[in-house]
Parts: structure tokens; sequence; C-alpha cells
């Protein structure tokens, strides 16, 4: 898919990406040879390095370093030669083309290195409830939850690594605590993000951990003011 994505650009890309997975998942779901007899398959908690993790809170710690892991090669990919070939190619591609930069070598990677990451927490996911249904987790992961991620990504910080993660805990704390009670409580949530989101790309653009820079720099410069005097 990603060969045939090259072409395709902004919300086109997008659109194709979405299609193609529910158009793939109901091929493969459809199939006898791939959903198996049981349409069940048990995905038990791990057991590594003499380590039971099936306990909730071992699980989390567990998950917990996996993630900041992840989080750490991905802030060193950020600074490598590779990540400013990616960044040439977002902010201009005919421009980076033109420097020589291989753009379809570069895409592909992209493509390749977030399906990489989104399969891993897939897997973490899986072993977290203990089964896998073989007709996937559709009411859960369906188009209404994937533009929920992209919603809380814009509001985090879409071009920021701790964006994600700032967008989605505040999607978490909103609606597993201050909503938990509300029968309506994800529709809620949903309505204030695309109000949050639409606020965001107008004035914010750059998303909340903008903010945390700006609070930074008020923070140096009040102290610049303070040793000055």
């Amino acid at each position: 898919i990603g060969m045939i994505a090259l072409r395709l650009k902004g919300l086109y890309l997008a659109i194709m990406t979405l299609v193609f997975a529910n158009v793939i998942e109901e091929f493969l779901f459809s199939q006898k040879w791939f959903l198996g007899k049981e349409r069940v398959v048990d995905a038990p908690r791990p057991h590594l390095g003499g380590i039971d993790f099936s306990s909730q809170k071992s699980y989390y710690v567990l998950v917990f370093a996996l993630v900041a892991v992840c989080l750490l090669l991905v802030h060193n990919l950020s600074r490598s030669r590779t990540a400013r070939a990616c960044y040439a190619i977002r902010d201009n591609e005919d421009a980076a083309q033109a420097w020589g930069i291989n753009i379809a070598k570069y895409k592909l990677l992209a493509f390749a290195l977030s399906g990489l990451i989104a399969g891993f927490a897939g897997a973490l996911y899986g072993h977290w409830l203990g089964t896998v249904t073989s007709g996937g987790q559709r009411p859960l992961f369906g188009l209404e939850f994937s533009l929920t991620i992209v919603f809380f990504t814009i509001v985090g910080g879409v071009r920021s690594i701790w964006g994600p993660v700032i967008g989605g805990t505040v999607w978490v704390v909103l609606v597993q605590r201050l909503l938990a009670g509300s029968p309506n409580g994800v529709n809620i949530a949903i309505s204030l993000f695309g109000a949050v989101v639409l606020l965001t790309m107008l004035y914010r653009p750059a998303g909340l951990v903008a903010w945390g820079g700006d609070v930074a720099r008020f923070v140096r410069r009040r102290a610049a003011r303070g040793a000055e005097a």
C-alpha cells in the first residue's frame, strides 16, 4: 500500500489508508482459513526473565518501560540524518527532491516505522485483554476512534514526540475520570475535542506542547530580569 500511496498527499493519503484498512479487514475476517474454528485466540500475559506479568500492576510497569524505550528510540531517531530528510520532505517535497533526497525511500520508511509502532502497541493491548478475537477489535478501533486519535494528536502537538502523549493523557483523564459517570461521556469528550481541535488549528497549530516552551521562556525571562535587577 505504501508504494501505491506515494502519489497521494495530505487528506487523500489519509482517506486511502483508512479505506484500505477497512477493505482488508472486511476481506480477511470473512475468510474461514483466517478465522479458524474457535474465532478467539488466547493471548496470556508474558513471563519474561523469571518475572510473571500476569497482574495488572506488573503488566502496567512492563508497558510503561516499553513505551519509554520506544519514546527514547524515536527521540534519538528525530535527531538523525534520516529524520532531517523526512522533515525536508514534509516541509517542501519538491525542494527535497531537488537536493537529491530519495522521496520514495523515506516515505516508505515512515510508513513502515509507524506501522511497526502501531503493531507493537496492538500486541501489548492483546496481551492486556488476554484474548484476541479473530473478528478484530472493530467496535473499539473503528473509524470513530481513529479520528479521535487524530483529534488528540492535533491537540497535543502533531510535530512533537510528546504531543500525542499529552493529548492522549488529556483524553484518558477526560473520559476515564471527569466524564466517567456520564452515559454519553465519550460523545461529550469527542465534541469537546472537536471544538478544541478547531481552536488549536486556528490559534495554536503547535498544540498544547508549545505551551510548555512558552512557559519555560517566560520563566527564563523573569529569571534574567531578576538577575539584572
